[in-house]
This record gives C-alpha cells, structure tokens and sequence, in this order.
C-alpha cells in the first residue's frame, strides 16, 4: 500500500526517501526534501478536513502570489501546489526560528507598515479568516468556538468553567463605535514561531493560510493579547502610531485585546480535540497554556483607558 507521504510527495516528483526532516503542527506537516541535484525544497501537507485543507491550500497560493506582486519578498518562492492532495512546493529557507529580539521586533513592525501600505495601494483581497469588523462579530466568533469546544472539553471541566466564567464581554463606557474599519492586511498568527532567519540575517515569514485583510485594530490586539508576546506595551503603543491608528480605533483596542485573548485560548483548545495530534506538547502543557491566555484576558483587562493614558502622555490629548 503507498504511504499518504508518498502520494504527497510523488506530486513534486519526491520518494519518501528523499525526506531529510518532518516537522508536524496543529494545521499542516513540513516536510524538508532533498533533490536529485543536493538543492532543497519545502513540501507543506494540510491537515483537518478535506474542505478546510483546500481552503487552506488556495489562500496559501492566492496570499504568496499576491505578495510577491506586490514586491513583499520576505517570503519564500513558490514552485507549485497540489489540489488533490492539498500541498504546495516551495524553495526551501535554510536558517532558524528567531529569538524575540530588537531586530526581530523591527523587521515585524516594518512588514506590518509594508501590509499596510499594499492595502492602500490595492485593498482588493479577501478578509483574513476570522478578521474581525465590529466587537459584534467578535463576540459571534468566540460564541461560535465555545459551540465548538463544548464538544472535546468535557473531560476537562474546570477548563471549560474558567473559558465560560471569562467569555462574557465587558465593554467599557468609552467604546465609542462598534465597527472597526478593514483597512490593513494581516498575517493573522504572526510571531517568530512563523519566521526563520537565515545566515546573513534576512528574515523570512511563513504561514499565510490565514492571511487577508482585516482591522488594524484586530491585528494589534492579536499581537498584544498573546500572553508570550515579544512586544512590550510602549512597543504596541508605538506601533499603533507607526499604522497611524485614529483616536476612536485606540479607544477601540484598549478594549478587544482582553477578548481576543479569550480567542486565542479558545483556538488552542482545539489541540485538545481527538481529531488533532498534539505532538510534543502533553495535555498538561497545553491546558497551562489555556490558563495563561484566560489569565492575562483578566489580567488586559485591568489595563483601564485611564490607566493607558497615565502612562503614556501623549494620548492625554484623547481626552480633550
């Protein structure tokens, strides 16, 4: 019987043999192969349900040629994909995940202005998965993942009753207007755990099944709201001024950055699901990581607009 590596692989021409190395994840498996001439490529499978993995598969393709149209190349190049066995090919990047470091920090920062400037350039692409619009869509996001979630967090009720206690929106008097404008693209899981840094210090994004346009608002709260976030707060401060952020959509931030981390423990569950592998990471690891999440949304939301405004003077002028 041929392996499902194998017909995965025999796409691009590559025997199982030719696999150097196999990296797994929650949402695909990488697989670094050797050609016949010593040069490498990259063979990226899709995991999850046959709709969700082509899904996955044509915004991966639709993102990376999109970018590179518009001359943002710190990608890697692709050489082909595969619709029947949902894949693509890319030219393998030798080099390393990168440490959260100054350097790192600009070179996410300044792909961030680049995404918004393409948007200004050319909006004209689909919304990220689950972007976010309004703190209503939000809230139906999060309700819908509870939905989901009820069904393999059972066995683990105290999990359950601390996602259930701190899913309830706590909107502030200062929410001044529900709908955040789509108005930037974004790369939705951003952070070093998709990048790779070669040996002459050029920095690389990976994973771009989740990218489209979407809020400058939602971005950095996706950014901020990770509890093992590289960004310090003056940093997501300074980064709301770099993507010229209004008045309104600051206000706006200071209160979704508490739910989207809600969010975020939410979508980690999922790797509690019997339908996906863990790999690596035991059961107690990962429900560690679901308190950290639910902890610091209780923890964001004691950082009061007030509170922001103290710190940082220069939003004094919100208030005039």
């Amino acid at each position: 019987m041929i392996s499902n590596i194998n017909i995965t692989l025999a796409a691009y021409g590559i025997d199982e043999k030719n696999v150097i190395s196999t990296l797994k994840g929650v949402n695909s498996i990488i697989y670094k192969c050797q050609k016949t001439d010593g040069s490498y490529i990259g063979v990226k499978e899709y995991l999850g349900d046959a709709t969700r993995c082509i899904r996955s598969m044509e915004r991966e393709v639709d993102s990376i040629n999109f970018l590179y149209q518009h001359n943002f190349k710190n990608i890697a190049k692709l050489i082909s994909f595969n619709k029947l066995k949902p894949s693509i090919c890319y030219e393998w990047i030798d080099g390393s995940i990168p440490e959260g470091n100054n350097f790192i920090k600009s070179q996410i920062v300044d792909a961030l202005v680049s995404l918004k400037l393409i948007h200004n350039f050319n909006p004209n692409f689909p919304l990220a998965i689950d972007a976010v619009s309004s703190l209503t869509k939000l809230n139906e996001q999060i309700e819908q993942r509870m939905l989901v979630a009820k069904t393999y967090l059972n066995d683990y009720p105290s999990i359950w009753q601390l996602i259930k206690k701190s899913q309830v929106l706590k909107v502030k008097d200062s929410f001044l207007n529900d709908t955040f404008p789509i108005n930037t693209f974004s790369f939705s899981d951003i952070g070093t755990h998709n990048m790779i840094i070669n040996s002459v210090s050029k920095v690389y994004f990976l994973d771009f099944e989740f990218f489209g346009a979407d809020s400058k608002v939602k971005m950095i709260a996706d950014i901020f709201s990770h509890p093992r976030t590289i960004f310090t707060k003056e940093e997501i401060i300074s980064l709301a001024f770099k993507l010229s952020l209004s008045d309104c959509e600051f206000k706006q931030l200071i209160n979704i950055i508490p739910e989207i981390a809600i969010k975020w423990a939410l979508i980690t569950s999922r790797r509690l699901s019997g339908n996906i592998l863990i790999d690596g990471n035991s059961v107690a690891q990962i429900l560690e990581q679901i308190k950290d999440y639910l902890e610091y949304s209780q923890y964001l939301r004691g950082i009061s607009e007030i509170d922001m405004i103290l710190t940082f003077p220069e939003f004094k002028r919100m208030q005039q």
